[in-house]
């Protein structure tokens, strides 16, 4: 998952050798959003945390806006991935 690079990584990316490699077994890209500092702060700390979104949630150990932020960013990412952009072969 790219949390910072821009759109530009994506066109990059789709020109690596892991990609083409491997096109065929993906069902298609998800095309991050931009987000503010805050919120990639947030949710990188979650996946180096090897955490869940409901986990990250339920901690009451993060502050309200820490968990606000997250529940953004899992709406955001749920709804990319209901209308995610199939590759094209």
């Amino acid at each position: 998952m790219v949390l910072d690079g821009g759109m530009d990584c994506y066109s990059e990316f789709e020109k690596t050798a892991v990609f083409k490699d491997n096109a065929a077994r993906l069902a298609g890209i998800v095309k991050m959003p931009e987000w503010s500092a805050l919120m990639k702060h947030d949710v990188a700390a979650m996946f180096k945390s090897s955490r869940a979104f409901e986990q990250c949630l339920a901690d009451k150990n993060l502050n309200i806006m820490e968990r606000q932020r997250l529940v953004m960013a899992k709406r955001t990412l749920w709804d990319l991935l209901d209308n995610i952009e199939e590759i094209s072969q």
